[in-house]
């Protein structure tokens, strides 16, 4: 048993459990035990042919924490595991990951729930759906999806490396998260996708779009720019929540990183729509559009743009 020290014996799991022996190298079998790892780590809980088995708590050094099901030494149903930064998952385990029914609610308020596999986070049903050589991507009439998140790309990974025969990526999205957007435009560039609307693809979906190989438009669809925005109120927390560790000393500076910031973000948004094909004069007027609404342009101001490719 690799452990560093014996501790004690412990109560409050199974009352008709015995406590472990205190010889290590006595077999620990359908009893509670305490032990402390090499690492520092601490188990406390039920034992069964000197594995982990059954309920049981551990903690590490830095202050992770999971408590709950045990199988074969490996977290195995249902429990907690909270991180040093205060992110908690709250669900099913296999092998040691999150797989299955769960909630990881993090430290910032964020919440993500549904189905989990290999500490995934699996898309709803209906966001990716393969048909043939196509590949639907809907976060409109996706029930629980509202936005483009950071999840989707690891989404779309797991769907292109399943489904080797997809050849066109089918875009219905109002927009989202433009990180998100990005690390799945990486994603279509690398397989070597064409792309397609067939009803809209707005504000940071086009940031998908353009990375088809092939980009067509069917009749009656709609693609949308506006320039990037940020809210007073997300502004201000993110300041707060940020402050120390960037070590801003008032507002004043937290503006001056916004500026420079802001001035990188349109350099490489306009560098990515020339890299992609769009023409220099149609690039500057996507990044002009205001912010409150959607320009919207005719196929004929798309084709020409260099936004349509057929």
């Amino acid at each position: 048993m690799a452990v560093a020290l014996l501790l004690i014996a412990t109560s409050g799991f199974a009352a008709d459990l015995q406590k472990c022996p205190s010889d290590t190298e006595v077999v620990w079998d359908n009893c509670i035990g305490e032990i402390t790892f090499n690492d520092g780590g601490k188990y406390v809980g039920q034992w069964k042919a000197n594995k982990r088995n059954g309920q049981g708590t551990t903690t590490w050094p830095d202050g992770e924490n999971y408590a709950g099901e045990y199988k074969d030494g490996k977290r195995n149903g249902q429990g907690t595991y909270t991180y040093a930064d205060g992110d908690k998952y709250v669900g099913d385990f296999l092998n040691g990951d999150f797989n299955g029914q769960g909630t990881l609610t993090s430290a910032d308020g964020t919440v993500e729930t549904g189905i989990w596999k290999d500490d995934i986070l699996q898309p709803p049903e209906g966001l990716f759906r393969v048909v043939g050589t196509k590949l639907y991507f809907d976060t409109e009439n996706t029930i629980g999806v509202d936005i483009i998140d950071f999840s989707h790309a690891e989404n779309l990974f797991d769907v292109l490396k399943s489904n080797d025969q997809i050849q066109t990526l089918v875009l219905n999205s109002s927009g989202g998260m433009t990180i998100g957007a990005r690390d799945m435009a990486d994603l279509v560039i690398d397989a070597g996708l064409d792309t397609h609307v067939e009803e809209n693809c707005l504000s940071a979906c086009v940031t998908i779009f353009l990375a088809g190989n092939n980009r067509s438009l069917a009749l009656g669809g709609k693609i949308g720019f506006h320039k990037g925005h940020w809210e007073a109120a997300s502004m201000r927390e993110y300041y707060e929540d940020n402050k120390i560790d960037e070590e801003w000393a008032n507002p004043f500076e937290f503006a001056s990183w916004i500026y420079e910031d802001t001035q990188s973000g349109v350099f490489e948004e306009f560098e990515y729509l020339l890299e992609r094909g769009v023409q220099a004069s149609f690039a500057i007027k996507t990044l002009k559009a205001d912010a409150d609404g959607m320009w919207e342009p005719r196929r004929s101001v798309l084709r020409a743009g260099g936004i349509l490719t057929q």
